[in-house]
């Protein structure tokens, strides 16, 4: 039952987003298993217990001449005793109400099964609103949607039935959902901002209305037992779950279900025992204690989940606390209801009138919710790929004092991630071209399942492939312009790219580090894997080689000619490096006179003294930048703001980025802290394939990355065109290359779903 199984799963202590199906297809069919398990155990209760009663009533002495067999249902919990019109003690009895005893008034069965079903549909409908609001917005706004929903219930009572409560009762409804105020007040999720919060309307309406009509039922004398109403009621339940189930997954039936195990059904066994636990409280109590109850358990979950997780956030603690007291004190001043049943009633005076508007305002208001919530959760759960919010995620979530901004990478790999090695790294992916096409689509194919978080900067948007790719690129156009006419300012389209890593850095704070790479540099996944995430990675010529285990011990590690080639170390900036500059393609761009050592001199002189000398004692206490490939970078989050601001003032000159870019990482690095030298190759003759690395396997070298890889070629028509069998190869060589240095690398099949 929705308001039960919503009630009381919390009651138990039991997190029910641990639980949450993947689809409305695994919601189906648990409901349905659940339902089925009521209705086989109401079923089997009611075929025993009719007997028995029947023989107890017949012993009472029930008047002779009366129909029995016409109304069997009636054995079932010796009914005939308990009717006003049967017994003369009930009639006096101060349980029933007066205008119920001299009457001898009871609902006729076609009412009472109507009311049934009704109620069937309204369970069918806050069990899902219900696993949608906890998937989505998770347990601590689930909880403070239901603690709401039993101050709708006493509206409800109050509106039809006049039925009250001591005042301060109500007092304490309210404080215990100011409780989940306070919590919520402490928690934010970015999933919860992705759908509408009327769903959590939606929930407390449901569910209000689920436990007044619960109420009605059960205070009020029918024609039919009440063993008989529990047993229609799971019935009409399954019925509308079997439906509900076909329209999710009509093939679901017929062919076994891979994530229902059999931990799954334990749970769905818990569940039954929890429905029934929560409509023995209505029965013995009444609906607004059981909500009560709920937020009581729900606090004390909270709170035991919190501690012994060791996740521990002082809003939950303190709110929990209010709702625990705000429970004691509903309790203290609870006392027995001395009116069984109810009948509608209207009250006098402003009483009447507060019924109407009350009741007015539940029906109007409530309508409108459910229709709104329906359509908007139909766009939700067909576009949103959110994961369940759990308890500690959550509190761990409020404790984040940096909060990172969504990226549209974290949907790109369509499975369930099992590779974890980057989850807390920014991949950036440059182009200096808007050459997008193929290479994009192949780059995201391929390391999306390695990388989850990634920004693609490039000078121009992708809206020529449509509005769902139109901010598929950060978009960074500054100096991007390429103009090769003049052979004495040659300007290189990528010749400012740093710019590009500025904007990320500046974009996208609060990740542990950040690699920086073209998309047509080649990633060997298992190799950066073994690099400390804590250090700078760079090619540089004072780097620190990572043990490679393919390159045997570490006598041969440690030898130089088993690497690529490092960064080069500047010619004294002193010299007069423009006068004697050949130009590019034959000269390097230190004596550039737009680009050059001289432009990037002018910033060096700004840079803090302390960082230039660290400099210096790396190059014999001379004054020296540090130039060469900037296609592979790895920078420190703890580094990322220094690194920013120093590499800001290289970029207010035209210093290059084969330059600006390296000479910022050795300015940047602590003294005491190594840089990792990558293998980083750049080749400029084919193959720009998988095949490059395998050559250098083959010649007892390593590759950790190179530039450049191209995902497609250029073929006989002049069109560049992607070639699918690079994405296959490239993962094939990935796996290679773990099988080399005997690491756990944990790669997709292509046949896993």
């Amino acid at each position: 039952m929705a308001s039960s199984e919503s009630y009381c799963e919390i009651t138990v202590h039991q997190d029910r987003s641990t639980i949450v199906p993947e689809n409305l297809s695994d919601v189906a069919l648990q409901f349905t298993v659940v339902e089925t398990l009521k209705l086989v155990f109401s079923l089997a209760y009611y075929l025993w217990k009719r007997p028995q009663l029947a023989v107890a009533s017949a012993r009472r002495g029930i008047v002779e001449g009366d129909d029995e067999e016409g109304h069997p249902l009636n054995h079932v919990n010796g009914f005939y005793e308990h009717t006003p019109d049967r017994s003369l003690v009930v009639q006096s009895s101060p349980r029933w109400h007066p205008m119920q005893a001299h009457s001898g008034a009871r609902i006729p069965r076609y009412v009472s099964i109507g009311m049934v079903v009704v109620l069937a549909a309204l369970l069918a409908h806050a069990n899902y609103i219900h696993s949608i609001a906890e998937h989505f917005y998770g347990p601590f706004s689930t909880g403070f949607a239901l603690s709401i929903s039993t101050l709708f219930t006493l509206a409800w009572l109050f509106s039809f039935f006049i039925w009250v409560i001591e005042l301060p009762q109500y007092q304490a409804v309210f404080t215990q959902i100011c409780g989940f105020l306070v919590i919520q007040a402490g928690l934010t999720t970015v999933a919860a901002s992705q759908t509408p919060y009327i769903t959590l309307l939606d929930l407390s309406f449901s569910v209000s209305l689920t436990l007044a009509l619960i109420t009605c039922i059960y205070r009020t004398p029918h024609n039919i037992s009440l063993e008989a109403l529990h047993t229609l009621l799971f019935a009409a339940s399954l019925f509308i779950n079997l439906v509900l189930l076909g329209i999710h997954n009509a093939e679901v039936l017929a062919t076994p279900h891979d994530r229902f195990s059999f931990w799954v059904f334990l749970q769905c066994v818990g569940q039954v025992a929890l429905d029934l636990t929560g409509l023995l409280v209505i029965y013995a109590m009444d609906a607004p204690t059981l909500g009560v109850l709920a937020s009581l358990g729900a606090a004390i979950h909270f709170l035991s989940i919190s501690f012994t997780t060791g996740v521990f956030s002082g809003y939950v603690a303190v709110g929990c606390l209010i709702v625990i007291i705000a429970s004691v004190s509903y309790f203290i001043y609870r006392k027995d209801d001395e009116e069984n049943y109810l009948t509608l009633k209207a009250g006098h005076g402003m009483a009447f009138i507060t019924q109407v508007l009350s009741a007015a305002f539940l029906l109007i208001v409530g309508v409108h919710i459910v229709i709104a919530s329906s359509s908007e959760n139909a766009l939700v759960l067909r576009y949103a790929d959110v994961k369940p919010a759990k308890i500690t995620d959550l509190i761990s979530d409020s404790l984040v004092t940096c909060r990172r901004k969504p990226l549209l990478s974290t949907s790109w790999y369509p499975h369930e991630r099992s590779y974890h090695a980057f989850d807390d790294v920014l991949l950036i992916v440059f182009f200096s071209h808007a050459r997008y096409d193929v290479n994009l689509e192949s780059y995201r194919e391929v390391y999306s399942e390695f990388f989850p978080n990634i920004v693609l900067v490039g000078p121009r948007s992708r809206e020529d492939a449509g509005f769902n790719h139109s901010y598929d690129v950060l978009v960074d156009s500054y100096e991007a312009e390429e103009d090769l006419h003049d052979p004495d300012f040659y300007k290189m389209a990528g010749r400012m790219a740093h710019h590009m890593l500025y904007t990320a850095l500046d974009a996208y704070p609060c990740y542990d580090g950040y690699l920086w790479a073209p998309f047509d540099t080649m990633l060997n996944i298992p190799r950066l894997q073994q690099f400390n995430q804590n250090l700078f990675w760079y090619h540089s010529p004072f780097g620190t080689y990572v043990h490679n285990p393919a390159l045997g011990d570490a006598a041969a590690n440690a030898n130089k000619s088993r690497h690529a080639p490092p960064a080069n170390i500047s010619p004294d900036p002193a010299l007069n490096l423009t006068a004697t500059w050949k130009g590019w393609q034959t000269d390097w761009w230190w004596g550039d006179p737009h680009v050059g050592l001289e432009v990037c001199m002018q910033a060096f002189r700004r840079v803090p003294l302390a960082m230039r000398e660290n400099l210096a004692a790396l190059t014999n206490g001379t004054t020296r930048l540090i130039g060469g490939s900037a296609d592979t970078l790895y920078i420190p989050g703890r580094h990322r703001e220094v690194f920013k601001e120093t590499l800001g003032t290289f970029l207010e000159t035209m210093c290059f980025l084969e330059i600006a870019t390296p000479t910022v990482v050795h300015l940047v690095a602590p003294p005491e802290e190594p840089i990792q030298f990558v293998d980083h190759w750049w080749i400029w003759q084919p193959p720009f394939n998988a095949s490059f690395v395998r050559q250098k396997w083959d010649e007892g070298f390593e590759v950790d990355t190179f530039h450049t890889f191209h995902w497609g070629d250029l073929e006989a028509d002049g069109v560049w065109r992607g070639n699918p069998a690079h994405k296959p190869d490239v993962r094939k060589l990935l796996a290679q290359s773990a099988a080399r240095q005997n690491v756990d690398f944990r790669l997709r099949l292509p046949n896993e779903q």
